[in-house]
């Protein structure tokens, strides 16, 4: 991009900083059709298709360049609250052994101590 203004040029690559454009879309459209035509010689394959392009008719109204304004300083962050996991919080892991556990010793394992716990 490059801009004059009053015999001062700036040359951007591929921007010029500080310039801004003003434009307003005259028409949204679409091409004319063209064919694709695809095929393979004695493989009995033949492909026709068309295809229309989409376009967005635009037209500059000016490209000045502004002067940089004063950097806004970001606002604080709220401090963010726990993020729950796939088994609520990062501190639970009963839920995690229940979920990851499943086989048949660990049952049988369990409901024997689950039992002896009963009993006592």
């Amino acid at each position: 991009m490059m801009i004059e203004k009053d015999g001062d040029v700036k040359v951007g690559n591929p921007f010029v900083k500080g310039a801004v454009v003003k434009a307003h879309v005259l028409e949204h459209g679409r091409d004319k059709k063209i064919i694709v035509f695809k095929k393979k010689r004695r493989k009995d394959y033949k492909v026709k298709r068309g295809h229309r392009q989409g376009y967005s008719l635009v037209k500059v109204d000016s490209i000045t360049i502004e002067k940089p304004k004063a950097a806004k300083s970001a606002p604080a962050r709220k401090p963010e609250a726990a993020k729950k996991g796939r088994y609520g919080n990062k501190e639970d892991t009963d839920n995690k052994d229940r979920h990851r556990k499943k086989g048949r010793r660990f049952r049988e394992a369990h409901s024997k101590k689950e039992r002896d716990n009963q009993k006592s």
